[in-house]
């Protein structure tokens, strides 16, 4: 199915043509054939003026599309704080994913608001992505100072390792990241 108008308006964060389209009883829900729906692609996209507008008119907030991404964890892996939060507020899932988790990405590409945001809504800080990895061995092996004293100060398990075998300290170690190796060294009571 092609892209619909509202979709169409909702990735260029055309927010007037969205409140119209709205009021005129177009489908917040129609995806394309990936199952992009008007709110995953204006989440992605971090347009942050449409979206609440999108989930005022019932949008499903969880839809998932074909690879698995939904609006919470696509706002999340580009770094769409302000969305992730107003997701948040309308009660988006915050820990769905296929492969991995709103909190594992925005981890590993060390964006802190976004990782605020999930923790203050109680995203599950031991959640691993399909390779076991936590999101706070994601942040060590990528050398994010600011997200390991996040994660660390909120009780995540500095010990917990992914199916290879790995701890955050070990991966911080191969990676040369030093300043994190210091961090998990005090939060792991070692």
């Amino acid at each position: 199915m092609p892209r619909t108008a509202l979709q169409g308006s909702s990735a260029a964060g055309h927010t007037e043509v969205v409140r119209l389209l709205l009021g005129a009883a177009a489908s917040a829900n129609l995806g394309d054939k990936s199952g992009c729906t008007p709110l995953l692609v204006a989440a992605r996209s971090g347009y942050s003026e449409v979206v609440p507008l999108l989930v005022e008119a019932m949008s499903e907030l969880d839809t998932a599309d074909t690879g698995g991404a939904t609006p919470m964890l696509s706002a999340a892996r580009w770094g769409h704080a302000n969305v992730v939060n107003v997701l948040m507020l309308a009660r988006a899932a915050l820990n769905k994913g296929t492969t991995t988790t709103p909190l594992c990405v925005a981890s590993r590409s060390g964006n802190s608001d976004v990782v605020r945001h999930l923790l203050s809504g109680r995203a599950d800080i031991h959640l691993a992505n399909n390779f076991g990895s936590s999101p706070l061995l994601l942040a060590a092996a990528h050398g994010r100072t600011e997200v390991v004293k996040q994660l660390v100060a909120a009780a995540a398990d500095c010990k917990q390792r992914n199916e290879d075998g790995f701890s955050p300290f070990q991966v911080a170690s191969r990676g040369g990241h030093r300043d994190v190796m210091h961090l998990l060294m005090q939060g792991s009571d070692t």
